[in-house]
């Protein structure tokens, strides 16, 4: 299943998903925990949870974030992009990656104008795209 995420001012307190959690953060600077290492998040960066892995998201004080957000289903992604991803690829900084910035857009635009039939359909031909950008970004050393 999908849902969007837009405009936190508060922590997200400690949770698990049973898919994929992939947050987009457009604004804001934010510490991300999850099993136990915290990472520093800057706009631009990618988030991602992995089923079962227990994290927190809290903003650097009482600044302001923007996101977009969204947990899938692991039948929707790749197994063999899956299988490839390094364990410790948590976070990735895709503020070159035009690419994925686009995705991103299209996503929030998609989920603010369309119905969910034809919402899904659209947003599983991205998240393919999304996640082939997430292996090559994980590949060539643009995370955290």
């Amino acid at each position: 299943g999908y849902t969007s995420t837009l405009d936190f001012d508060t922590e997200i307190s400690t949770h698990t998903h049973d898919g994929w959690e992939f947050l987009f953060v457009k604004n804001g600077e934010l510490t991300y925990t999850v099993d136990g290492s915290a990472f520093d998040i800057k706009p631009n960066c990618l988030i991602i949870s992995r089923p079962g892995a227990v994290h927190t998201l809290r903003a650097k004080g009482t600044v302001h974030y923007e996101r977009y957000g969204f947990v899938v289903t692991e039948h929707l992604l790749s197994k063999e992009i899956m299988e490839k991803l390094p364990a410790e690829v948590h976070v990735l900084n895709i503020a070159e990656n035009s690419i994925m910035l686009e995705i991103f857009e299209k996503i929030g635009f998609y989920i603010s104008n369309l119905q969910r039939q034809l919402l899904e359909t659209v947003l599983t031909n991205l998240l393919g795209e999304l996640w082939v950008n997430i292996y090559l970004g994980a590949k060539n050393n643009i995370c955290y």
